[in-house]
């Protein structure tokens, strides 16, 4: 990939009410086994609260119900144990997703991951010293710090709602293509405002990730 310039870049937020879907239709990633919903991009964030059924078909006539290997409720993608057969179909036979819309008023985004990382140097077991210390990695979490104009109150309503918890970011470097982008459920931790007189009112939003944060190339 070639450098980007900032000015394609675009933040998109998925938050609850969620909509219920049925028999919608996935995608086959290739493999049989991995179907996502890169035909319907807007509905291609579920609500991980939500009950889910997935099912294969043979032939796109009859269904059988099938409890997936993984379940990615970011991104819309789910893997089967094993193929159908025949023409390979799969969909969700019911189930919820989040509306998903680009943002305005974005300044900037800025993700911040770290690892957990476990000192596990040991003194020496034979006559020579120990020289260099050694470690073991533990678990990678992070945040997602927003820069934005000041617009309305809607992040300080967020702050404050227990539904939180459904919120997905997604960060595009490329709104053009849509890709790449970094994606996950994120927690509103931070919201802080700034009204100057002599300048434009702001607002800074600290985002704690939480799971997986997934990269998309394609």
């Amino acid at each position: 990939m070639t450098a980007t310039h900032g000015n394609r870049a675009q933040l998109l937020q998925a938050i609850p009410p969620n909509v219920a879907f049925s028999n919608q239709a996935l995608t086959d990633s290739g493999d049989h086994l991995t179907f996502n919903c890169s035909a319907i991009p807007t509905k291609r964030y579920w609500d991980r609260t939500a009950s889910f059924v997935f099912q294969q078909s043979s032939n796109g006539t009859a269904w059988n119900t099938v409890s997936p290997s993984v379940i990615q409720y970011v991104g819309g993608l789910v893997t089967f144990p094993s193929a159908a057969g025949g023409t390979n179909q799969a969909r969700i036979a019911s189930g919820a997703y989040l509306p998903v819309a680009a943002l305005g008023d974005i300044l900037e985004w800025a993700p911040d991951i770290d690892r957990d990382m476990h000192e596990s140097t040991c003194m020496t077991t034979n006559n020579v010293p120990t020289k260099w210390r050694t470690y073991k990695p533990g678990l990678p979490g992070g945040n997602i710090k927003v820069s934005k104009f000041l617009a309305d109150d809607t992040y300080a309503d967020i702050i404050t709602l227990s539904t939180d918890d459904l919120l997905i970011l997604s960060l595009v470097m490329d709104a053009t293509t849509g890709l790449p982008r970094f994606e996950s459920y994120a927690k509103l931790a931070k919201d802080g405002m700034k009204v100057s007189l002599s300048d434009l009112e702001m607002e800074d939003l600290d985002f704690k990730i939480d799971g997986q944060f997934y990269l998309v190339t394609s």
